[in-house]
């Protein structure tokens, strides 16, 4: 399953970069995190890892981020671990435009087969989620709340 959404941020790359790139300001903008913690020594760079308590289909679970890509201020990627998926990734490009920032992002994940049944309902569903994580995003950083 893959997952390419975008959004155009009025704000400079680096400060959307800034925001992006904290993981305790993912709460803020993805509404199902309840706690983020840092699980590994030093800044965050590839290797970090992060643990996320999470609201998902409405049970709370615990996912675990390792940071496989830092490139700042242009990308960033994480493997997520979490119940019922074999391998999940998400990956965040950030472009600077003229109307400011574009966030791209790209979600892939292979599910275990009980959860290849509900293939077909889960693109939709996970967008549904995405899309207005996207726009807290972009409403957030435009009022300077970031």
């Amino acid at each position: 399953m893959r997952l390419e959404t975008s959004v155009v941020i009025k704000r400079p790359i680096e400060e959307v970069w800034a925001f992006l790139s904290d993981p305790f300001n993912m709460p803020r903008w993805r509404g199902s995190r309840l706690a983020v913690r840092m699980t590994s020594p030093g800044p965050m760079g590839v290797g970090s890892t992060v643990q996320h308590r999470i609201v998902l289909f409405g049970l709370e679970t615990q996912i675990t981020h390792t940071v496989t890509e830092w490139d700042p201020p242009h990308a960033i990627a994480w493997a997520l671990r979490f119940p019922g998926m074999h391998s999940t990734s998400e990956r965040l490009t950030l472009e600077a435009t003229v109307d400011g920032t574009k966030v791209v992002r790209v979600h892939g994940g292979e599910p275990r087969l009980i959860l290849r049944l509900l293939a077909p309902i889960a693109g939709p569903v996970t967008r549904r989620l995405v899309n207005p994580q996207n726009q807290n995003l972009k409403r957030l950083l435009e009022a300077g709340r970031g």
